[in-house]
């Protein structure tokens, strides 16, 4: 069943009328504006009027950012694998040497430098043997005549003349640091394109610099990636101990100073007097060079020589 509700009248006679008026009133002719069509460009730029726009000088910037960060990608890219992946590669394919091939050492007796001896006194010492006690003995017969034993001649045999032994070759071999975790073979470096090389996986010995036990003896090495057998060369201080293999011997020095120069000192590798080593490697981001100078202490022959009679 449908129910109507009465609608109560305004209680007073104004609320009334205003009721009325827009019950019965007309609505007026409201005309609106035409709608106008634009396309998106213009729609944005109207928009965007009361902002600056991007010109081509933006998008030249944004255009520059982004190859350049496509740069430092490839940079880094590049630097992590021609480094540590360098150096895994080269772990990975190169087979560890057993000790006794990495320690192998030809036994060779430990040549000490003496004085010329006089002649007269190696003519002193010389066995002095008489004639008649090199002829032979002979039996007295008195039943037969007696005869005189007359000793052939003898050719006098030309003197033997040892042939010249080659000079030894003092060039390092084989470099141990216990202080600094060093024990890597060394390998010769030459001047190319104005700059020394350094050695990879290895140590490097400058060319024509001092020889071992000998002047002063330049080796380097790189202190972080390609084997970074220096990487621990900061650790070293006086006294330490830097064992250099040459010719089939032990040389030692002991760390005598260590410190920072720029990469124009050269002056660190001029020839001394006194028999040194020097030690060179990397620092502070590449900008300087960290030096440790040793001092040689003496030569002996390597353990696996010095018990052989």
């Amino acid at each position: 069943m449908l129910i109507r509700r009465r609608v109560q009248p305004p209680a007073d006679a104004a609320s009334q009328r205003l009721l009325s008026d827009l019950l019965h009133s007309q609505p007026e002719d409201v005309r609106l504006r035409p709608v106008v069509l634009r396309s998106l460009k213009a729609q944005r730029r109207e928009v965007l009027a009361p902002y600056p726009l991007r010109t081509w000088f933006d998008r030249l910037l944004t255009v520059g950012e982004r190859l350049l960060g496509v740069a430092v990608i490839v940079f880094f890219g590049w630097w992590l694998i021609d480094g540590y992946g360098r150096d895994w590669w080269h772990a990975r394919s190169v087979a560890t040497p057993t000790a006794a091939e990495t320690r192998q050492m030809v036994a060779a007796p430990v040549a000490i430098a003496t004085a010329e001896p006089d002649a007269t006194l190696l003519g002193a010492s010389l066995p002095v043997v008489d004639e008649r006690w090199s002829r032979p003995k002979v039996a007295v017969d008195y039943l037969t005549p007696a005869r005189i034993y007359v000793q052939p001649l003898q050719p006098t045999p030309a003197p033997v003349v040892a042939p010249p032994q080659p000079p030894r070759d003092l060039r390092p071999t084989h470099l141990t640091i216990a202080a600094a975790g060093v024990d890597s073979t060394v390998v010769e470096v030459f001047v190319q394109d104005g700059a020394w090389q350094v050695a990879d996986y290895a140590v490097g010995y400058h060319h024509q610099t001092g020889l071992a036990g000998r002047s002063n003896m330049v080796l380097a090495g790189h202190k972080g990636l390609r084997g970074g057998v220096f990487r621990h060369i900061d650790r070293l201080k006086p006294g330490d101990a830097v064992i250099v293999e040459a010719a089939g011997e032990r040389f030692e020095y002991r760390v005598r100073t260590t410190g920072n120069v720029w990469p124009n000192q050269i002056d660190v590798m001029f020839p001394t007097e006194q028999p040194q080593l020097t030690l060179l490697t990397c620092t502070n981001w590449d900008t300087q060079r960290l030096v440790v100078v040793a001092d040689f202490i003496g030569a002996a022959a390597p353990p696996a020589a010095a018990g052989v009679n």
